[in-house]
Order: structure tokens, then sequence, then C-alpha cells
């Protein structure tokens, strides 16, 4: 069996045994993820070699995650193995979630599993704390778990959205220690905060930084931008998914890129999916999970031929460059588009979503 002798499970704090960490669990699903990349890469090269040999014998030796068994949640991903050989748990940053994100190891094609129930339960929802670079709600969306995503993403604006112009911070209320009239335990040196009140401290009482914000938060930012996209649209081990982890009582519509040089647009209206449109950039197989129970068909948006039609789980088919391809019901075909252009009003005020807000109130 091949094994990680001594590392660390990243962002990990202290030293000593926390760094010498037998098959830490970023580092399992990083080597499984980064070995398969490079296996199907050589495929559709059409290459072989020693190199791919070895890869396929690491991946079907390589040490199994490492887990152990909660009280409370049950059987459960750890940060990896102590020299003594017990297991290090309770991660800081996530590394336990790997697996799901961002290796993708763990995913919806895994469903029913023994591994991805593990995933699961290792999932932590309403534990934030007011830190911005946990990436639950990635994690929540890759498992198909459509209420806690969206709940982690309230949560988020909640906590961590806190500047006038929707930028986010990576540490939520606590920011204010930099920078809050007679809170401040340093120079303001990561903006200001655009709330009415926190606390018993009053907008009015804040004031303007001395120092420009560091940091951007592109760690916050980018993990809410990723979680709507994988809502919205999933492509991972080259299955196309639309609206795989949406809320029943969303209504939304999209055009993302899809693995595969596929720009797939979609439209959900309370839950129910209206069709799936794929226009294929480069050719090659295409394959979409069917988003429905009836009997569904794939057609040739140019021609209107029905390619494929049945109650089928997934359509595989061949595509060709520069072609558009419709996946509809039958039952509830789609006859014609119309382009349309999705526009926003003028904000006349400031946005609120609970403690955050958008914009300042005018004053002159």
């Amino acid at each position: 069996m091949y094994s990680v002798p001594a590392s660390c499970a990243y962002e990990t704090p202290g030293g000593g045994d926390e760094r010498k960490l037998r098959n830490a669990t970023p580092d399992i699903a990083t080597i499984r993820a980064g070995f398969k990349a490079y296996l199907t890469g050589m495929r559709l090269l059409n290459r072989n070699s020693e190199w791919v040999k070895s890869c396929e014998d690491v991946l079907g030796h390589l040490a199994p995650f490492v887990t152990y068994q909660d009280p409370v949640r049950g059987e459960v991903f750890g940060r990896g193995l102590y020299p003594s050989g017990q297991v290090a748990m309770d991660p800081v940053f996530r590394p336990d979630q790997s697996p799901v994100f961002p290796s993708n190891e763990v995913g919806l094609n895994d469903r029913g599993s023994d591994i991805f129930e593990t995933a699961v339960r290792t999932y932590r929802p309403g534990e934030r704390k007011e830190i911005g670079i946990w990436p639950e709600s990635i994690v929540a969306a890759r498992l198909g778990l459509s209420g806690a995503a969206a709940k982690e993403l309230a949560v988020r604006v909640d906590q961590i959205q806190i500047f006038p112009q929707g930028f986010f911070t990576d540490m939520g209320m606590r920011t204010l220690q930099f920078y809050a009239h007679n809170k401040s335990e340093g120079a303001p040196v990561r903006g200001w905060d655009a709330r009415p009140h926190i606390g018993a401290v009053s907008a009015e009482k804040r004031p303007v930084p001395v120092k420009p914000i560091t940091q951007p938060f592109l760690e916050s930012s980018g993990i809410f931008a990723t979680t709507l996209n994988e809502m919205c649209l999933q492509s991972h081990v080259g299955k196309i998914r639309v609206f795989p982890a949406a809320p029943e009582d969303w209504t939304a519509r999209f055009t993302l890129r899809a693995s595969g040089a596929f720009m797939v647009t979609s439209e959900s209206v309370k839950g129910d999916v209206r069709y799936v449109n794929i226009e294929s950039l480069a050719g090659g197989d295409c394959m979409v999970v069917n988003p429905w129970s009836s009997v569904a068909r794939l057609r040739q948006a140019s021609s209107g031929k029905v390619l494929i039609e049945g109650s089928l789980a997934e359509f595989h088919f061949r595509t060709e460059p520069g072609q558009i391809y419709l996946l509809d019901r039958k039952d509830k075909p789609i006859e014609n588009f119309e382009r349309a252009v999705l526009k926003g009003g003028v904000n006349q005020a400031p946005k609120t979503f609970g403690r955050a807000i958008l914009g300042g109130i005018r004053d002159f």
C-alpha cells in the first residue's frame, strides 16, 4: 500500500506531531484527483507510458481516507494519523472536507455509497463562527444539500459581507477589532463597516480608516460565487447536472461553461427545470444527467432532429463543434427560444439583507 509518511493538513495550527501526520486527508485527496486528471489527459492524447502504469498502480493501492467514529455524527473523515496511530480530529480550517472540495473525490456521482454518506456526515452546518475562508457552502452544494447551501450563503452575507460596496471580509464581526470606535485593538487597516449599528456602537461613532484595505478578501467572495455556480451547474466526472443543489422555491436561469468545452443554458421555475441547452464548443462526447423522471428527448437545435428519446437516467451523445443540442420533456416541449436580456434597476436606496447593507444613506 502506498502512503504519505509525514505531512500536515493545510492551515493546521501548531507544531510537533501536527506536522508529522501520516496520510493527511488533503494529501490523499489531492493525489487521487491529480493522478486521475493525468490519466484522463493521457487517454485523450492516446498516450501510454510507464508513468501511466505507475499512476494506475498508485491509485489501485493508495491508502484510504482516514476516518473515525464521532459520538454524534457517526463515521466522518479525520485530518490524518499522528505518529502514535491516533486519528487527528477537530480540524480548524476544514481539511477533513477536502475529499469533496477542492479535490472532488466525493460528489453526487457517489450518492448512495458509504463514502458519500461519510462526506455528508463530515459536513458541519452552522459552525462558521464568522470565518470567511471555510468552504462549507461549496461542500453542501457539491453534495446536493440544497437547503444547507442556501442557508450557508445567507449566513455568509449576514456575517461577512460588511462593506458598503459589497466586499466581503475574512473574519466577519471581528473585523471591528481593527477599526470600531473605542474597541480598536490595532491600526484600522482593513476598511470600514457600513452597518447602522454593531452592538452599542453606531455608525456615526466609527471613524473612516486611516489606511487603505490591505487585502481584497477574495477567498470569501470567491467561495460565495463558486457556491452559486455549483448550485446551478456541476460537470464533475464528465457528467453535466443542472440545478443539482438549487432549492425548490428558487426561480433561476443561467449560462455557464461545463467541463469538456460545453456552454450550458438552463432555467428552473420553482424547482421545475424547463430545458437544458448545450452548445458544443469543441465537439466530443457529452453526458447529461436527466433532470426529470418523465420521458425526455434530445434534439439537434438547428434541424429539430430527435437524437435520443426515453426516460433515461443519463443522455450520452456525440457532439459536433459549434452545434447546439436541446434536452426537454416530451410532454412539455420547448418549441422556440427568445433571447432575453436580464436587466437590473437603479438602486434608489441602500439594500439590506440581515445585518448586511449595500450602499450608504444619501446625506447630500
